[in-house]
C-alpha cells in the first residue's frame, strides 16, 4: 500500500544534495586563469622549439653541403695540381689564405677560376672530340646539332680555344672558328680560318652554344670525300667555382658555398669551405661578383671578402675579444660570423657582443687566430690581422638590374681540409 508523500518528504527532495553542488563563479574564474596561464607559458616554448628545430635543420643540411663541396673539388684537383707545384704560382701565393672569384668571361655564361694573385689560373683542359658522321644533305653537309661530351666551353676567344676540322680524302683541311664579329653576339657563328668551304653558306646550321656545349656547322662537299670531322675545344672545369653550382638545390631556405684556398708551408693543399643559408625577398639569388652590376673589384666585395680588425688578449676574463673598425667588417659582423685570418690556419667565430662603444662593436672570440712559424710553433696572431669572411648581407637585385631589396644571409660552418697533390 503506497503513502502520500508528506510535506516533509517534498520538502526534502527540493533541497540540493551534497553532493551534487557545482562550482562557483569564483572557481571557474581561477580555473581560466590558470589555464591562461599554463597556455602563455606553452606559447612561450614554440618559438625556442622551433629556433632549435631550424638550427639542428641548417646545421645538417651545412654539413651535406660542406660534403658537397669537397666532392666536387675532389673531381678537380687533378686540374689544380700542376698549378700548385708551378714555381711561380708558389712564389706569388705564399702560404696567404686567397678566396675564388667567379670572374664572368667576355662572352656567355661560363665562370672560371680566378684570384687575385693569378688572374689566369683557369681551370680547363683540352678534349677533342671525333664527330660521326651524321651530317644531314647532299652535297652540302649540316650538322646542326653537335652535343661535346664536356661543358662548359672557353669563352675567352683565344686561338685554339674551339675550332672544327674537316679533313677531305686528299689531306687538306677545312677549318672553322668562332666568328667575334658575327651579328648576334649570343649564340655567336662559326666563320672560315682556314681551306675551301666552296659554295658556304654562313647562315645555314650556324651556332656555338658555349654553356650547353652544343655547336651547330656547315660545309659544301663540292665533289669531295670527307675522311673527319673533328672538333678541338678547351672546356672550363669549373664547377667549383660557378656561382650556380655552389648553390644548394633546395627550396626555402636556400644554401649556398665559398670556398678560400692556400698552400701551407710544406707545400700541400689547403681549404676552407664556408657554408651560409640565405633569405630575403622572393627574387632570384645573384651572388655579388666583384666588378658586375656596380659591385666594386676589390677584396672587400664579392660573397667572401676582406677587412681588417683587431684582436685583444683580455687577462682579466681570460679570452680573446675582436675589435672591429669602422668599416664593412663592422656593419656585417654579428655572432656566429666565420673569419679567416690571412695569415693563419683555421677559422674562428665570433661568439659573442661584448660592447658597442665608440660605435665600433666588440665581439668575444671561440679561440685565437693561429700561425705556425718556421719551426712549426703554433702562437696566437694579436694586434691587427686582416680577415676572409662571408657578409652577412648582400644587395639584391632583379633580372633587369634594378635593386629591389637586401638577401639576408646567415654564416653556418666553416671546415678546413687538407689535400695531398
Amino acid at each position: 500500500m503506497k503513502h502520500a508523500p508528506t510535506r516533509h518528504h517534498a520538502e526534502a527532495a527540493r533541497r540540493p544534495r551534497r553532493g551534487a553542488a557545482g562550482f562557483t563563479l569564483v572557481e571557474v574564474l581561477l580555473s581560466a586563469i590558470i589555464l591562461a596561464i599554463g597556455l602563455v607559458g606553452l606559447a612561450a616554448v614554440f618559438p625556442a622549439v622551433i629556433s632549435q628545430q631550424q638550427a639542428a635543420n641548417d646545421l645538417s643540411t651545412a654539413t651535406s653541403v660542406s660534403g658537397t663541396a669537397d666532392g666536387l673539388l675532389a673531381t678537380r684537383l687533378p686540374a689544380l695540381r700542376s698549378r700548385f707545384t708551378d714555381p711561380n704560382v708558389i712564389r706569388q701565393l705564399g702560404t696567404d689564405w686567397h678566396r675564388i672569384n667567379a670572374a664572368k668571361a667576355s662572352v656567355g655564361e661560363a665562370y672560371y677560376l680566378q684570384t687575385p694573385l693569378q688572374p689566369d689560373l683557369v681551370l680547363r683542359e683540352d678534349a677533342t672530340y671525333l664527330v660521326p658522321d651524321l651530317g644531314l644533305g647532299g652535297q652540302q653537309r649540316n650538322y646542326p646539332r653537335v652535343i661535346l661530351p664536356r661543358r662548359p666551353i672557353a669563352v675567352d676567344l683565344n686561338p685554339g680555344d674551339l675550332e672544327v676540322l674537316v679533313t677531305w680524302s686528299d689531306q687538306s683541311v677545312l677549318r672553322f672558328v668562332p666568328d667575334e664579329n658575327s651579328p648576334s653576339r649570343l649564340p655567336l657563328k662559326f666563320k672560315v680560318a682556314e681551306g675551301d668551304p666552296g659554295n658556304w653558306n654562313p647562315a645555314g646550321p650556324n651556332s656555338i652554344d658555349y654553356r650547353n656545349a652544343i655547336i651547330g656547322f656547315n660545309f659544301e662537299l663540292s665533289g669531295r670525300t670527307v675522311q673527319s670531322v673533328v672538333v678541338k675545344y678547351r672546356w672550363l672545369n669549373d664547377r667549383i667555382v660557378s656561382h650556380p653550382d655552389r648553390l644548394y638545390p633546395t627550396d626555402a631556405p636556400r644554401y649556398g658555398w665559398e670556398l678560400a684556398f692556400r698552400r701551407t708551408a710544406d707545400g700541400q693543399m689547403q681549404y676552407t669551405t664556408f657554408v651560409y643559408r640565405f633569405d630575403g625577398i622572393n627574387a632570384p639569388f645573384e651572388p655579388e661578383i666583384p666588378g658586375r652590376r656596380g659591385i666594386p673589384d676589390n677584396d672587400g666585395a664579392g660573397m667572401l671578402r676582406r677587412d681588417s680588425a683587431t684582436v685583444i688578449y683580455n687577462p682579466t676574463d681570460d679570452r680573446y675579444e675582436l675589435q672591429t673598425r669602422s668599416g664593412d667588417l663592422a656593419d656585417q659582423i654579428e655572432p656566429g660570423l666565420w673569419l679567416l685570418p690571412v695569415k693563419g690556419t683555421n677559422p674562428i667565430r665570433a661568439r659573442r657582443l661584448i660592447s658597442t662603444g665608440s660605435g665600433s662593436p666588440r665581439y668575444e672570440l671561440e679561440g685565437p687566430p693561429m700561425w705556425i712559424d718556421a719551426n712549426g710553433v703554433a702562437s696566437p696572431i694579436l694586434g691587427s690581422v686582416d680577415f676572409w669572411y662571408v657578409p652577412t648581407r648582400i644587395k639584391a637585385f632583379s633580372p633587369q638590374g634594378q635593386e629591389i631589396g637586401i638577401w639576408r644571409l646567415r654564416p653556418l660552418i666553416a671546415t678546413t681540409k687538407q689535400v695531398k697533390l
